[in-house]
């Protein structure tokens, strides 16, 4: 992930973009690849939704957990693709802690850290 500022968001306005790729490998129940036939598979239990859920720190410490449904993307791209949300911060709801009065969103994009390290005795 990375974030650039000053940029020319699609209604006009200048946004800050934070942004990041998320790659999936299809549904899980995805028949192997053939050339799409007749209607686009989408997967064999098509009403359940699939949500992609993101946790934002706020500045002012407090935390919140917001959904995004990605079902007709994920169905579009049956072997797999790329997810893409937008999240206009202007809509969402800061969190405040009692006797506080919030103070903001505050982006940051911090190294991947979920490391596994292997050790094979020789």
């Amino acid at each position: 992930m990375r974030m650039k500022s000053s940029l020319p968001a699609r209604d006009g306005r200048e946004a800050d973009i934070l942004g990041g790729r998320l790659n999936t490998f299809g549904l899980c129940d995805m028949p192997p690849w053939h050339e799409a036939r007749g209607a686009p598979y989408k997967g064999s239990r098509s009403e359940l939704k699939n949500r992609l859920m993101l946790d934002f720190l706020f500045k002012n410490s407090m935390d919140s957990t917001y959904s995004y449904d990605i079902t007709d993307q994920l169905q579009a791209q049956s072997h797999g693709g790329v997810i893409t949300i937008e999240i206009d911060m202007d809509t969402v709801k800061i969190p405040v802690s009692p006797g506080s009065s919030g103070s903001g969103f505050d982006p940051t994009v911090n190294e991947y850290t979920d490391t596994i390290i292997h050790e094979f005795p020789m």
